[in-house]
C-alpha cells in the first residue's frame, strides 16, 4: 500500500469512527448536551431477550452499520490478522456499550454487541473472499472510494436533515 493510501485509509477509518460513535451514542441529534443529561441507563445482558418487529430492525441496522468497520480494519490494519481485527472490533462494540452505561446515555445491550461485532465480521469475512480474487491494492482503493463516498453521501444527507428539522422515528406496523 502507498504511503497515500494508507493515509487516507486512516483518514476514512477515523471518519467512520466519529459517525459511527455520532449514530450509536448520540443518535445523530445534534444536542449533545441534552442526551448527556438524559441519563437513561439500562443494561441486557440476555442475547436477543425480548426481541419484536422493532428490535429485529435495530439488530439489522447495528449489522449494517459495523460492516465498513470490518472491511475499513481490513485495508488499514494490515499487520493485524484475521481474528485479531475481529476482536478489535468486539472490544469497540463492547467499548461503546460501556461508555452508554457509564454516561448513562442510553441502554447497554449485549445482543448490540453480538449483533456489532456480526457486522464487523460479515465486513472482515468479505474484504477476505473478494482479496482471494483480486490484488489487495486494487481492493483497497475501491473500498476507500465506496466506504468514504458512502460515508460523505450519509454526513450531507444527515447534515441536510438537521439543517432542515427532519427527525427519523420509526413507527409499529398498523394491525
Amino acid at each position: 500500500m502507498t504511503p497515500r493510501v494508507k493515509a487516507w485509509s486512516w483518514i476514512v477509518l477515523a471518519a467512520y469512527i466519529v459517525v459511527l460513535l455520532w449514530l450509536v451514542l448520540f443518535k445523530f441529534t445534534p444536542d449533545v448536551a441534552s442526551v448527556l443529561t438524559a441519563h437513561e441507563r439500562s443494561v441486557n445482558v440476555i442475547p436477543f431477550a425480548g426481541s419484536t418487529w422493532r428490535s429485529v430492525e435495530q439488530m439489522t441496522l447495528n449489522l449494517i452499520a459495523f460492516i465498513p468497520f470490518g472491511l475499513l480494519m481490513s485495508v488499514t490494519v494490515k499487520r493485524l490478522g484475521f481474528w485479531s481485527r475481529f476482536l478489535v472490533i468486539v472490544a469497540f462494540s463492547g467499548l461503546v456499550e460501556l461508555t452508554q452505561y457509564v454516561f448513562a446515555i442510553g441502554a447497554s445491550d449485549i445482543t448490540d454487541v453480538i449483533t456489532n461485532a456480526a457486522g464487523g465480521l460479515a465486513g472482515l469475512a468479505l474484504y477476505a473472499l473478494l482479496a482471494r480474487r483480486f490484488r489487495s491494492a486494487s481492493l483497497d482503493r475501491a473500498f476507500l472510494i465506496t466506504v468514504g463516498a458512502l460515508l460523505v453521501l450519509c454526513v450531507a444527507i444527515i447534515g441536510y436533515f438537521l439543517l432542515h428539522g427532519v427527525r427519523y422515528q420509526v413507527h409499529p406496523p398498523a394491525r
